[in-house]
């Protein structure tokens, strides 16, 4: 259930419990998945859009519930300033930038 207080300070939505973590990160990639780095190749292409169009050049971003850390990779060798927080998955792939 989604709660209806909304921060004003960054726009942040939280929500009630997060119920079925252990499920899902039991094995969060499946073998079966075949297009995930397509995946994120496509968010960051969408995202750059977005952040030219509504963002300050020097702004930086965090990935609140980063994964693995691969979109936050794919951003900042690109050259942003993206940063990732995520308790409950190993940071792989952007070591350093937490």
């Amino acid at each position: 259930m989604i709660s209806p207080i909304i921060s004003g300070a960054c726009g942040f939505l939280p929500i009630d419990g997060p119920y079925r973590l252990g499920a899902l990160y039991q094995q969060p990639i499946k073998v079966s998945d075949i297009r995930v780095l397509a995946r994120y190749m496509d968010s960051a292409g969408k995202s750059l859009t977005i952040r030219f169009s509504l963002f300050d050049r020097n702004a930086g971003f965090l990935d609140f519930a980063g994964g693995y850390g691969t979109f936050i990779r794919l951003m900042r060798d690109i050259g942003f300033d993206f940063y990732r927080l995520d308790p409950h998955a190993e940071n792989l792939f952007a070591k350093g930038f937490v």
